[in-house]
């Protein structure tokens, strides 16, 4: 199993003093970017959902199979720390993907999983198709793994 994948927050949280400080953060920072009602992947602290579920994401990174996928969604930069910071790659002269966009991606992604393992991702496509939703539409641009 890889790192934890989520939205790049670090920046915003790092100097946090206090629970309730790194709470309100959070909730400021999900009401910025809204997840949709009931979704797992919520910045949102201490709300009752579960926490988001990225460990996929962690597989995908480090899966060669998989690199292809990872490229052509992320630009991969240097953070300040000399960890992996993935940029969202926009569509050219566009701000938002399309439903278009995202059903071709998730068609490959989920294609490349059967052809990997498909005993160990068929019981999780929703979850992984949920997450891949998440990234392209939930306007966050960096995200990070660790």
């Amino acid at each position: 199993m890889g790192y934890f994948f989520r939205p790049h927050i670090r920046g915003f949280t790092r100097n946090h003093k206090t629970l309730e400080e790194y709470k309100e953060i959070m909730a400021t920072l999900e009401k910025l970017h809204p997840s949709p009602p009931n979704n797992r992947y919520s910045l949102n602290f201490g709300d009752g959902k579960r926490g988001a579920t990225w460990r996929w994401w962690g597989n995908f990174i480090h899966d060669e199979e998989f690199y292809d996928i990872i490229n052509d969604l992320f630009i991969i930069h240097k953070d300040d720390y000399g960890d992996n910071l993935y940029e969202l790659k926009r569509p050219d002269g566009e701000d938002d993907f399309t439903r278009e966009e995202f059903e071709i991606i998730w068609e490959i992604l989920r294609e490349t999983m059967m052809n990997v393992e498909p005993s160990f991702y068929k019981d999780i496509l929703d979850e992984i198709k949920d997450s891949l939703e998440y990234i392209m539409f939930s306007g966050w641009d960096f995200f990070e793994a660790y």
